[in-house]
């Protein structure tokens, strides 16, 4: 989990690097869409707006968030927009050896799937 949630911490740096702060909001996710000063997220809950009064956004990849993103919002600190990761991205054997070691090979091999 960690090889892939890595991969796509170096995918949105280099995002990054390329297009800056748009580059990234706009490849995060199908669901989401950036048009300044507007992010636009599609969920299956009422709208709402979220104001950052220069606060900035926390992005948070996940391993375990599904289907769409979700935002955490506490008064006390920035927002955080957690995002599922793209599970299709390489794993180096290192970390494939890890897990085998970790749950086994036929456990490792079935999460794989």
């Amino acid at each position: 989990m960690r090889a892939v949630v890595d991969a796509d911490r170096a995918v949105r740096a280099r995002s990054f690097l390329d297009g800056g702060c748009e580059g990234v909001l706009s490849a995060l996710h199908p669901t989401i869409s950036w048009a300044p000063p507007v992010l636009s997220i599609e969920s299956r809950f009422p709208q709402r707006d979220v104001h950052l009064h220069g606060q900035g956004l926390v992005l948070v990849p996940s391993y375990f968030c599904w289907e769409r993103p979700i935002m955490l919002r506490d008064q006390r600190h920035a927002p955080v927009l957690v995002y599922p990761i793209a599970r299709d991205l390489h794993v180096t054997s290192a970390g494939k050896r890890s897990l085998e070691a970790l749950i086994g090979r036929t456990r490792a091999a079935a999460l794989e799937v």
